[in-house]
């Protein structure tokens, strides 16, 4: 983990205020270490996610994390900042995303930070991450780091949460646990009715953590609730044929134009990817439809991954995280009205590394004939994730198979298999 980089050579503090609260929130900042860090291409941005190897030494419980958003007026030459102290990750990258950071870019690397020990953590992460602004009040937490191998750490952090679904337990503990040998940790969501028996609870710890309720087809609540809104009828508007692109695919059902809520990014597939998901298990390839959706909204970000696969993101799909998708944060089409969209590459078994296996093959591929499309007559190159097993098979066309009353995104990807070029596709999810 690399020291801060804040990128100020040149700069002065925009006032007197700013130098003094500058001086003091880094004059001990030899202990800090840089978790990630995001400069704009303009350079007047800078976010930094950054942890305090001091906290322990610090008030018992202070938080270990600081977020710091930079601003620089390149006119003037001079900078401003804010920054916040919280107990965990999540909640730190959550300030830097609201403050315009890119979410894909403020992510720890995995080689050196703790990793989520199941699918649990990583779906309550991604609610703490992601959700909406003014959803929770940050109450009171407590880091419990004994500084050593030996005992593992402790977080609980304590929020209100102002959903309508949390109305008769809003008081929510959010309880970090990392094993001592620091490769891996938990989180649990736990639920009170009260301020005073949440307090109680954080003080005595006397009893097990009062589980917040999660749905009865255990695939989470995020996934339910989105479940829930994309089988809801949505009105069907005329398509506007003014807009490139819409018209023709008007002219074909599942291509047919209709808003979907609040997309963030364009989607874009691997014709692999989609034959992934076709031949995947029904369960498995109804959350992975989810877990895309969650994408397209930015509601989701996945793992960064290293190696071979240098600027992927893994995704878990089901709770076992037995599967998982691979994705790229792309630059979107000249066409398309987003600026970047979400790229699948593979979806796969954890088993044998498929997924990443066959990720980094499609990858290389790509790279190697990138602007040379594969005329019909030229076979398929082996699938090295196939080839161990069985014989390569040449590529055929699929029978159609009935869809499953899903969101718009979901039709169009198991729609559209069939008709993909070995180029790929690209659809805009707002859409779709």
């Amino acid at each position: 983990m690399a020291a801060p980089d804040y990128r100020i050579d040149g700069f002065a503090p925009a006032s007197g205020r700013v130098e003094d609260d500058f001086h003091w929130v880094t004059i001990g900042d030899d202990t800090y270490a840089g978790l990630a860090a995001h400069h704009t291409a303009d350079g007047r941005h800078s976010f930094l996610l950054l942890y305090d190897g001091a906290a322990i030494w610090d008030i018992p419980g202070t938080a270990e994390y600081l977020g710091m958003h930079i601003e620089r007026d390149l006119n003037a030459s001079t900078f401003s900042f804010d920054v916040v102290r919280r107990p965990t990750v999540p909640l730190t990258q959550h300030w830097l995303i609201h403050r315009g950071c890119p979410a894909e870019v403020i992510e720890p690397d995995g080689s050196v930070s703790p990793r989520p020990a199941d699918a649990l953590t990583a779906h309550l992460e991604d609610q703490l991450r992601h959700h909406s602004e003014g959803r929770y009040t940050l109450l009171d937490h407590y880091t419990d780091n004994p500084g050593n191998d030996a005992e593992g750490i402790q977080v609980s952090t304590l929020l209100y949460d102002h959903h309508p679904d949390a109305a008769d337990t809003p008081y929510r503990i959010f309880l970090e646990e990392t094993v001592p040998s620091f490769a891996t940790y938990t989180v649990r969501e736990g639920a009170f009715p009260t301020a005073e028996a949440a307090g109680a609870w954080m003080r005595t710890r006397d009893t097990p953590l009062p589980l917040a309720p999660v749905p009865q087809d255990g695939l989470g609540r995020r996934a339910a609730a989105a479940r829930a809104r994309t089988t809801a009828p949505m009105p069907r508007p005329k398509p506007d044929r003014s807009q490139p692109g819409t018209g023709d695919r008007a002219e074909h059902g599942p291509h047919e134009a209709q808003p979907l809520m609040s997309a963030r990014y364009a989607f874009a597939a691997h014709p692999d990817a989609l034959a992934d998901l076709r031949d995947a298990p029904e369960n498995i390839r109804d959350l992975a439809l989810l877990e895309l959706q969650h994408l397209v909204h930015g509601n989701e970000r996945g793992a960064a991954l290293q190696r071979e696969l240098t600027g992927c993101h893994k995704v878990y799909v089901d709770p076992q995280t037995r599967w998982r998708m691979v994705i790229q944060y792309r630059d979107a089409p000249a066409s398309s009205q987003h600026q970047r969209e979400i790229f699948l590459l593979a979806v796969g078994e954890r088993q044998d590394h498929a997924a990443y296996r066959a990720a980094a093959w499609r990858l290389q591929r790509e790279r190697r004939h990138t602007g040379a499309a594969r005329t019909p007559a030229e076979p398929a190159l082996p699938d090295p994730a196939a080839t161990a097993t069985a014989p390569v098979q040449p590529t055929a066309k699929r029978p159609p198979q009935p869809r499953m009353p899903r969101c718009r995104l979901c039709n169009v990807l198991i729609a559209s298999a069939d008709q993909l070029t070995p180029t790929g596709t690209s659809y805009d999810a707002h859409r779709v």
